[in-house]
């Protein structure tokens, strides 16, 4: 049956079904030519179900990111693929006062990809923490990348250093760079730097990055 069944349906099965039962309907969707149309359509659907259940199946991850590494995509899907595939979070303590030595704490979440587990790497490297875009010291070491995966571990998380000056509600923001790659090992990827706001001098082994970016707005008490 399933060489019979329209393409659009196929497209239903592989991204509304259950994991692990859709083999046939992908090897099916692999021997078929499909319109731009039906590209997006199938991206679009393994985005939204990543974003409901947090992973993709192995099929779906292979697929979406060749064409996303392969420039077929649409921007915005590129977006959705790496800004939902790795989070900034912050977390700040509670109260906030004026004068009183304030941590920040940073971390990442990574969504579980099987199609990038031991085959592909992710990194993030950090551009800057800033409040009210006051440009605020951190313990991550210039130019350090570490695996992405890492950042939701309490040992990994990264740490921002503020002392609030006035009360009132004040904008703290996250900006860095996440990274794809193929056995890509934070090793390597040491020398890339970032500047400008872009990366600079990424490593070979680096097939795809993105900035990202995390914004939450505190109250400082009296």
């Amino acid at each position: 049956m399933t060489r019979l069944e329209p393409t659009g349906a196929l497209i239903t099965d592989v991204t509304t079904g259950g994991y692990g039962y859709r083999d046939r309907e992908w090897r099916e969707l692999q021997r078929r030519a499909l319109s731009e149309s039906q590209r997006e359509r199938l991206a679009k659907g393994l985005l939204d179900r990543r974003r409901r259940s947090g992973s993709f199946d192995r099929q779906g991850s292979t697929w979406l990111r060749t064409r996303v590494l392969a420039g077929q995509m649409p921007p915005e899907l590129v977006d959705r693929y790496y800004r939902e595939g790795f989070r900034l979070e912050i977390v700040p303590p509670e109260p906030i006062e004026v004068g009183r030595d304030v941590t920040l704490t940073i971390r990442g979440r990574l969504a579980y990809d099987p199609g990038v587990a031991g085959l592909v790497e992710s990194v993030f490297t950090l551009e800057a923490v800033y409040v009210d875009d006051e440009f605020v010291a951190t313990d991550f070491r210039d130019g350090l990348v570490q695996y992405a995966g890492l950042l939701d571990l309490p040992q990994y998380e990264i740490h921002a250093a503020w002392k609030p000056r006035r009360a009132g509600p004040h904008t703290v923001r996250v900006a860095g760079w996440y990274a794809i790659g193929r056995s890509l090992v934070v090793e390597t990827a040491h020398t890339w730097r970032v500047g400008d706001h872009r990366p600079m001098l990424p490593p070979r082994k680096i097939e795809g990055m993105h900035r990202v970016e995390a914004a939450i707005t505190v109250n400082v008490e009296p």
